[in-house]
């Protein structure tokens, strides 16, 4: 097996989530948690604060 499938299989589900966030546009991040249970929502938003990526803010454009 090589080095990359091995660290591939390192990931636990919470890597995969910060994976994820970190690769959509912000715009779709409201409606990701609109998607979600309240449990699964409130630790992404955990998650997201551990990595100091914060919760993004409503664009107040007209």
């Amino acid at each position: 097996m090589t080095k990359k499938k091995l660290e591939r299989r390192r990931l636990t589900g919470d890597d995969k989530v910060r994976i994820l966030m970190k690769l959509i546009p912000m715009e779709d991040f409201e409606q990701v948690l609109d998607k979600l249970e309240r449990k699964q929502a409130e630790k992404l938003l955990i998650l997201m604060k551990e990595d100091d990526l914060g919760v993004p803010e409503k664009n107040n454009q007209g």
